[in-house]
């Protein structure tokens, strides 16, 4: 679909996502590959990635997040959209808001990693979350892990020493 264009795809894709049974397991599914399909075209479906990242299925909900974070140059409010996403209760969809918050720069990522942090961050999270906000600080992670180290060893070679 993406060779075709899009002014003729996207009402088609609209009218076809119109049709769509609610009842069906499938629903949101079958949305998300809709809104896939104009983000393919280069037109995101405002309206629909909105709904759907309100999705009762997290896979949904993350799936939509990814689409804010390749289309911020479509999507005005991204940021906010990223603060919701890190609210989400589902550890998948808020480990794809940290990690796309790492690419919308300092002033408008620092805020919404630090909301993320607000919430228990699982093993998952822990890793993506620290290295994002290093790279929005300009920090290089493998240097500041080094450190880490370091003086780790040193605390427990003091308290080593100590103990003799």
């Amino acid at each position: 679909l993406r060779g075709r264009n899009a002014s003729e795809v996207l009402p088609k894709i609209t009218k076809w996502a119109a049709s769509l049974d609610k009842a069906d397991a499938r629903y949101e599914h079958h949305l998300l590959e809709a809104l896939w399909v104009s983000w393919g075209l280069d037109k995101v479906d405002q309206k629909l990635l909105r709904q759907l990242l309100k999705a009762k299925d997290y896979r949904v909900r993350a799936a939509a997040v990814q689409v804010v974070r390749y289309t911020g140059h479509q999507v005005p409010d991204q940021a906010a959209l990223l603060m919701q996403a890190v609210r989400d209760d589902n550890p998948r969809a808020r480990l794809v808001a940290i990690v796309a918050a790492s690419w919308i720069g300092k002033e408008k990522g620092l805020p919404i990693l630090a909301e993320a942090k607000k919430k228990p961050l699982d093993e998952w999270m822990i890793y993506a979350h620290e290295t994002a906000v290093a790279h929005l600080k300009g920090e290089n992670v493998q240097k500041k892990k080094e450190a880490e180290i370091s003086a780790a060893k040193a605390a427990k070679s003091t308290s080593d020493t100590k103990k003799k």
